[in-house]
């Protein structure tokens, strides 16, 4: 299986990346942002999204790798990546008040989905993010499918499509499950 990971110039990137070859099925490409050639990702069965820093704004390039790709191959959008995903399905993103920068929170999963199936239903995991996905206007293609205990978004899915965002980090040594929810994503 080929696997191409977007790095939005984040360092988490190189985390994935270990993440990753833990799957001996998985032939990663890294592709740096400033070197996104949409026709490039052609080859590749599946598309990772990286965390980054900014805002989805700042990522014209993904935006479109995203309107190209959706329908045709699975999506795992993390933090950044999660963020692309939500706005180029209509919901839209506000600063939190209190950043969180290597906080270990639990969460609230639905485990009869895609990327948490066969999960207890809450789970902790690493926070590094200052901006977040508003819980609000769902009339869209996507569901929600973690939230944290105030009800922030914390990952979605299409709902019928193989297309995953979440607002943790998988990657981070804080999130208990996060070789699995991979696992599940590259078996979606």
């Amino acid at each position: 299986m080929k696997v191409v990971l977007i790095d939005h110039n984040d360092s988490f990137t190189y985390n994935i990346i270990e993440l990753l070859r833990k799957f001996k099925q998985v032939k990663v490409a890294v592709i740096p942002y400033d070197q996104l050639q949409l026709d490039k990702i052609a080859g590749f069965n599946k598309i990772i999204l990286s965390p980054g820093p900014a805002l989805p704004k700042d990522y014209p390039k993904t935006k479109r790798l995203i309107k190209k790709y959706y329908k045709q191959k699975p999506i795992f959008g993390i933090c950044l990546g999660h963020q692309l995903l939500s706005e180029h399905f209509g919901l839209n993103l506000f600063n939190l008040n209190q950043v969180k920068h290597g906080v270990k929170e639990e969460i609230i999963i639905n485990n009869q989905t895609v990327l948490y199936q066969q999960m207890e239903p809450k789970i902790e995991v690493g926070l590094y993010h200052s901006w977040a996905v508003k819980n609000e206007n769902l009339k869209t293609d996507l569901q929600v499918t973690a939230t944290n205990k105030d009800g922030l978004i914390m990952g979605i899915q299409h709902k019928k499509l193989p297309v995953f965002g979440v607002q943790y980090h998988v990657e981070s040594f804080l999130t208990c499950k996060g070789k699995q929810i991979m696992q599940n994503f590259l078996d979606a």
